[in-house]
């Protein structure tokens, strides 16, 4: 996903209307380029995402309250894979997703449950296609609200409910995520894999870091590390990607993502080193 709003040197926001993406190899050679072009509504908010070389177009709707309504993923050349998100809401939040693809009747849904706080409470999955198959994800809240306990069960007619996740998320006291620590479960309710995510943010409050542990036996093992960078004026300019080296001890960049716009802000430049 690219964010299309970027600052210009001038500290001016600016909307680029052409966007170009570049692999880069190891060897500094380019082996894809791909191009596309924004519109936007008189408000800011993305209209159109096109990649006119492969017939592909996106459309992003929102209502009078600015609020995401429907997003459509179209191919030319392909119709019958089109694709649409439709969200509704209620006192500002989302309430329900639909899912929809033109070759797959009926839809998917996702309805939102909200408690007494205001809080998500219950995300419930229907599937049509599935009808003795659901997924369900249930949230509790802590330390008001700074600790998320996130549930994720899946219900069979013949097996009940089954846990199958467990996310726990903390946070600071301005709700900036700090850790977040995710337990996987199997059918027979076995824990099968754990992993501890721990964030960090600039002086200004930008995350700068997100370093993930996994459990082995019983020890937490470095396994992998987000980093971002920014410009002068708080925009991303590269995302790093790396891993931990037991051999060298220390965190090894494996890929990186940088982010540039041309002088006259209209053409976003995303270049994938690997």
């Amino acid at each position: 996903a690219v964010n299309v709003s970027f600052a210009q040197e001038d500290g001016i926001l600016a909307q680029p209307t052409h966007v170009v993406g570049k692999r880069i190899n190891a060897n500094g050679e380019v082996t894809m380029t791909l191009e596309s072009d924004f519109t936007y509504y008189e408000n800011g908010k993305p209209h159109t995402f096109e990649i006119p070389d492969y017939y592909l177009s996106t459309y992003y709707r929102f209502n009078d309250d600015y609020l995401h309504e429907e997003w459509t993923w179209h191919n030319h050349g392909h119709p019958d894979l089109d694709e649409s998100l439709v969200y509704t809401y209620e006192d500002g939040k989302i309430k329900t997703v639909e899912h929809n693809w033109s070759n797959v009747n009926p839809s998917e849904l996702w309805v939102y449950t909200y408690g007494d706080d205001g809080r998500l409470s219950r995300k419930d999955y229907m599937d049509d296609l599935e009808l003795e198959s659901h997924r369900h994800f249930i949230y509790e809240y802590e330390n008001e609200g700074r600790t998320k306990i996130q549930y994720y069960w899946t219900s069979w007619d013949l097996q009940g409910m089954l846990l199958r996740q467990k996310t726990v998320f903390q946070y600071e006291d301005d709700y900036r995520l700090v850790t977040k620590q995710i337990e996987d479960y199997s059918v027979g309710g076995e824990l099968t894999n754990s992993t501890f995510d721990t964030y960090t943010y600039t002086s200004s409050g930008k995350l700068e870091t997100q370093i993930t542990q996994t459990l082995v036996e019983s020890d937490w093992v470095n396994s992998h590390i987000m980093n971002y960078v920014y410009g002068p004026y708080e925009q991303v300019i590269e995302q790093q990607d790396g891993s931990w080296s037991s051999e060298a001890n220390e965190w090894i960049i494996d890929h990186r993502v940088v982010f540039e716009l041309s002088e006259n802000g209209t053409t976003y430049t995303v270049s994938f080193y690997t």
